[in-house]
C-alpha cells in the first residue's frame, strides 16, 4: 500500500484488504467488469508495528460514494456531527484510489470516503473525553434495541455473527464486558420515570446523545438505533460504576434516501418526536423527562435555523466547496483485472 498527501509519502510493504458492507457487499469484478466496493484496509493484518501504520493509524475504511451522485452525504454528515460538538464522530476524508492486480495496468477507482475505523486506536485518539481506553467497545448490528439483555453477545472473531459484538479485549475480558453491557440493557428496558432519569444520568452523557441524534434526525438518518436498531457502536468504561457513549456510524443512506423501514415510510416526513420505535427504549424513555426533551428539541431548532450549521445556505456552501475540490478526480475509469491487489491511495 502507498499512501501520499503533497510531498508525504508512506509505503506499507504489506497490508490487509477485505470487502466491507452488509446489504451494499458484491463482487467486485463480475462480467468482465471491475465495479465499486467498500474496502477495509488493515495495516495490522500481518504485522503489528509502528512501521506498519499511518501517521500511527493502522485501519481505514474506503467507501465509494454509492447511490451518492452528489460526492457528499457521508462526508456532511460526519463533517456536521464535529461541528455541532458530536465530539464520538469519526473522522473522514476524500481520498483517491487505484488499484494494481498482478502484471494488469493499474486501475483508477476514482474518488473514495477514507473514514476513521472505529477501534483502540479511535479509542485512544480520544483518550480524554473517554477518560480511558480499559473500556469495552461494541458494535452493534440490526436488531440491537438495547431492549433484551438475552441477545446474542460474542467475541469478534471473524466466524461467527452476533447483535452485539464486542471488538476490544480478549476472551478472559468477555465474561465481565458482557456483564456490564447486560446490565445496561437491564436497567434501559426496566426502569421508568424518576428512577430512570436517575440511573441514566448517572451513566450516559444525555447532553451529548441527545445532539447526536439532533443532528442524526436532521439528516434523515433512519437505518438507526431507534428506527431500525442497527448501525451504532458503544463504549462502555470500566467498573461498576461504568460510563456509556454512543457511537453513530456509517451515514450513507441519508439527506434524501428513505425506505419503508422501522416505522417510517418517509424520512423527509417522519415526526422527530417519534422517529423510531417504542420497543427501543433508549430515546423514547429519555424523551419522557421535559427538560430533556426540550433541550432535544432546542438543538434540532439550532441546527435548523437560518444561518445554522444544516439551514441551506451553510450547507450549500461547505457542499459546492468539496464538490469543487474532488470534481478533477471524479471520473472513475475501469479496467479488465483479475486477482490479487495493491493499492494505491492519495
Amino acid at each position: 500500500m502507498e499512501y501520499r498527501k503533497g510531498s508525504e509519502v508512506t509505503k506499507i510493504g504489506e497490508a490487509g484488504l477485505r470487502l466491507k458492507g452488509n446489504t451494499s457487499r458484491r463482487r467486485p469484478y463480475e462480467g468482465g467488469k471491475y465495479r465499486h466496493v467498500h474496502f477495509g484496509l488493515n495495516l495490522h493484518r500481518n504485522h503489528e508495528d509502528p512501521e506498519h501504520t499511518v501517521k500511527g493509524v493502522r485501519r481505514m475504511d474506503l467507501k465509494w460514494f454509492k447511490d451518492d451522485p452528489a460526492y457528499v452525504r457521508e462526508i456532511y454528515c460526519y463533517d456536521l456531527f464535529r461541528r455541532f460538538g458530536v465530539w464520538t464522530a469519526v473522522h473522514d476524508v476524500y481520498a483517491r484510489l487505484w488499484l494494481k492486480v498482478g502484471d494488469e495496468k493499474e486501475v483508477y477507482y476514482g474518488v473514495y470516503g477514507m473514514l476513521e475505523h472505529i477501534d483502540k486506536n479511535y479509542l485512544r485518539a480520544r483518550l480524554d473525553q473517554f477518560g480511558g481506553r480499559d473500556g469495552d467497545l461494541w458494535k452493534c448490528f440490526w436488531s440491537a434495541s438495547l431492549a433484551d439483555e438475552n441477545a446474542s453477545m460474542g467475541l469478534d472473531d471473524n466466524r461467527s455473527s452476533f447483535t452485539y459484538e464486542l471488538k476490544t479485549g480478549k476472551a478472559e475480558d468477555f465474561p465481565a464486558a458482557k456483564a456490564r453491557l447486560k446490565d445496561f440493557i437491564h436497567h434501559v428496558k426496566t426502569l421508568d420515570g424518576a428512577a430512570f432519569d436517575t440511573w441514566i444520568g448517572a451513566h450516559m452523557d444525555v447532553d451529548l446523545f441527545l445532539k447526536t441524534y439532533a443532528v442524526n434526525v436532521a439528516v434523515g438518518m433512519w437505518d438507526d438505533y431507534w428506527n431500525n436498531t442497527n448501525n451504532y457502536y458503544l463504549y462502555i468504561g470500566p467498573g461498576d460504576d461504568y460510563k456509556v457513549w454512543f457511537i453513530p456510524y456509517d451515514y450513507d443512506n441519508t439527506l434524501g434516501t428513505t425506505i419503508s423501514c422501522g416505522i417510517q415510510s418517509d424520512a423527509g416526513r417522519q415526526d422527530p418526536y417519534k422517529w423510531g420505535s417504542d420497543k427501543n427504549p433508549l430515546m423514547t424513555k429519555i424523551l419522557k423527562n421535559s427538560a430533556w426533551k426540550t433541550r432535544y428539541k432546542q438543538y434540532l431548532q439550532q441546527l435548523c435555523q437560518d444561518g445554522g450549521l444544516f439551514s441551506y445556505r451553510q450547507s450549500v456552501s461547505r457542499i459546492r466547496a468539496w464538490q469543487t475540490a474532488v470534481k478533477p478526480d471524479s471520473p472513475n475509469n475501469f479496467f479488465k483485472v483479475k486477482a490479487g491487489v495493491v493499492g494505491k491511495m492519495q
